[in-house]
């Protein structure tokens, strides 16, 4: 009577593995891919592709970033490409970043351009995808001389 279970009750449980951790006193020279999240403490100077992305106020990321969600604490120089990013405020950003949702804390420091992406025009599982950025405006110089009264010849 208590001894038997039912199997259509029996749940199976799924693990959730742990992120992969790149601590505070390493430094990669090369790229990251990961099916999983990755946490940065440390250095990496080169590609980082991965499900979840957090990267601590210790870690510094030379390259391009390719993920679902990225948060960010530490520095970045190069392109992020994600549908979330977060922008804490200890964060240092010299990159451009294509999103689908961005949320920047007062007091991070974001220096570069951000673009949002609708799903259907940028798949962010396939790798190696290339967004383009619409040409950069050119202003006209206007040559214009003041006379002693003040106006503008």
């Amino acid at each position: 009577m208590f001894s038997k279970k039912n199997p259509k009750q029996t749940k199976i449980a799924v693990k959730e593995h742990p992120p992969s951790i790149v601590s505070a006193d390493l430094e990669i020279i090369g790229d990251l891919k990961s099916d999983g999240d990755i946490q940065i403490d440390g250095k990496v100077d080169g590609d980082v592709i991965s499900k979840n992305l957090t990267i601590s106020s210790t870690a510094v990321v030379r390259g391009s970033i390719e993920a679902v969600e990225v948060v960010v604490a530490g520095e970045v120089f190069g392109q992020i490409k994600a549908q979330k990013v977060r922008l804490l405020k200890t964060s240092r950003i010299t990159a451009d970043i294509f999103q689908e949702s961005l949320a920047i804390e007062a007091g991070a420091y974001f220096e570069g351009h951000c673009r949002h992406l609708n799903e259907d025009k940028y798949s962010f599982a396939a790798a190696g995808a290339q967004v383009t950025l619409p040409p950069k405006r050119t202003v006209a110089k206007v040559d214009a001389t003041v006379s002693k009264a003040g106006a503008v010849k």
